[in-house]
């Protein structure tokens, strides 16, 4: 195995600081940086390849809800009463609504 030696870092305005690869021995070293991890871009917003089934129904009117806007901010206001509402048709459409971001999708889809 040859002996690693640690590479002269571009100035950044630090005195002598040195840069080395990560695991390695030198990297125990005060005087030496091992840098960042590079950005996976895992807490990036995503866009969506197509639009869910979620927002084709709200867009066909398929859903008995609406948008009230009240003092407080927007809810949502039931056409039907709740205990008539088919859930085993309804949920897993919200649960796929929840990866939507933009409004009123993602309200609904969270409320709903």
């Amino acid at each position: 195995m040859e002996r690693q030696k640690p590479v002269q870092k571009e100035s950044t305005g630090h005195k002598h600081q040195m840069q080395c690869t990560p695991f390695s021995v030198l990297s125990f070293s005060r005087k030496l940086d091992v840098g960042q991890p590079p950005s996976t871009g895992a807490f990036l917003e995503q866009k969506l390849e197509r639009p869910t089934q979620f927002r084709k129904f709200y867009e066909r009117g398929d859903f008995p809800l609406a948008l009230e806007h009240d003092s407080r901010g927007s809810k949502i206001a039931w056409k039907v009463d709740l205990e008539k509402i088919d859930y085993h048709y309804y949920l897993p459409l919200f649960f796929e609504g929840l990866a939507e971001t933009e409004h009123p999708y993602a309200l609904f889809a969270l409320n709903g």
